[in-house]
């Protein structure tokens, strides 16, 4: 693994090495927030036949809802840098068909140009090293196709996430508009196009 590679998140060995985290994903997750990742997810209004890049998708709980969502054909392409979370993700989503996991750095990855319509960012872009967020989003512009979307849901708390401010001129310095919108006091929740 390169050096990028084992930036790209922070501290993701040593998260993946705590048993605690382990529980409170499971609990986090699949047990609260199951419900609610359903519902955003049928918010989407998906038509079932996308070809989606889930970006970052961890151990694959909001993933499973995607795959469920694309029942016309549509695939699903789970991409994790982390091995411990990549392998949480194909377990969890074993069953569906619809799914392929790419484990790596996305920039790195050589997938086709243009080959989504939509690129899923669930929770992740907080997680990226700074010095690597501007080659990540240009892989997201370079993997979209023209009339693709990209929908970010971001925590914004101090602590634990990243400014809306930031996550909206990271998109923008890419080429793309913010077209729908919503703000929690926790998190962000936008829609962008090419401009």
């Amino acid at each position: 693994m390169s050096l990028e590679s084992l930036e790209l998140y922070k501290n993701s060995e040593c998260m993946a090495e705590s048993k605690i985290v382990v529980v409170l994903e499971y609990m986090i997750f699949n047990i609260f927030n199951s419900r609610k990742n359903h519902q955003y997810i049928k918010s989407l209004q998906l038509q079932g036949k996308e070809k989606i890049l889930d970006f970052g998708c961890g151990a694959g709980s909001v993933s499973k809802h995607l795959a469920k969502s694309l029942s016309k054909g549509g695939i699903l392409t789970c991409v994790d840098i982390s091995e411990y979370w990549m392998k949480k993700a194909m377990k969890r989503l074993r069953h569906f068909p619809n799914v392929q996991f790419k484990l790596g750095y996305l920039p790195k990855m050589n997938l086709p140009k243009s080959s989504f319509e939509r690129i899923f960012i669930h929770a992740s872009l907080h997680e990226v090293s700074k010095h690597l967020l501007d080659d990540v989003a240009a892989s997201f512009k370079g993997l979209l196709t023209l009339d693709g979307r990209i929908y970010v849901k971001e925590p914004i708390l101090q602590h634990h996430g990243m400014p809306v401010s930031e996550i909206r001129a990271l998109f923008t310095n890419i080429g793309m508009e913010e077209i729908k919108f919503s703000i929690t006091k926790k998190e962000y929740s936008g829609i962008f196009r090419r401009k």
